[in-house]
């Protein structure tokens, strides 16, 4: 059964001194999902931001996860972006934690062609 595992702010230490969410990827890391089929891959060397391709009522999807705070991190926004450029017709979905969530570019999701996807962005919040 597909399913992704996003970290939040529990997932790193107080402070941010762990930008790698160790314990995270400890347990839910880039060998836990590489080779399955939902599994799209990861930014960087750990599975903090990562995405999933999938099909669902004959339609395609991406779902981009994006972690604690990474939304403040031009790299990443840029990696999403490239993602969200390179997958043009599928449905598109992300999913960001923390307090920061609210203030995410939402990447390319708002050049979305309306008549060939479907389209919705979550952002959560983490407190």
């Amino acid at each position: 059964m597909p399913f992704d595992v996003l970290p939040g702010n529990h997932d790193f230490l107080p402070g941010g001194q762990d930008a790698t969410a160790a314990s995270f990827n400890q347990y839910f890391g880039v060998s836990r999902l590489t080779g399955r089929n939902h599994y799209g891959g990861h930014y960087g060397s750990n599975n903090s931001n990562d995405y999933q391709l999938f099909s669902a009522g004959g339609m395609d999807f991406i779902l981009v996860n994006l972690a604690y705070r990474s939304v403040a991190d031009p790299a990443v926004l840029a990696w999403a972006d490239g993602l969200l450029e390179t997958y043009p017709d599928r449905g598109r979905s992300s999913t960001a934690t923390g307090s920061s969530a609210p203030a995410t570019r939402r990447a390319s999701a708002d050049r979305v062609r309306p008549s060939t996807t479907a389209s919705k962005t979550t952002a959560t919040s983490s407190i």
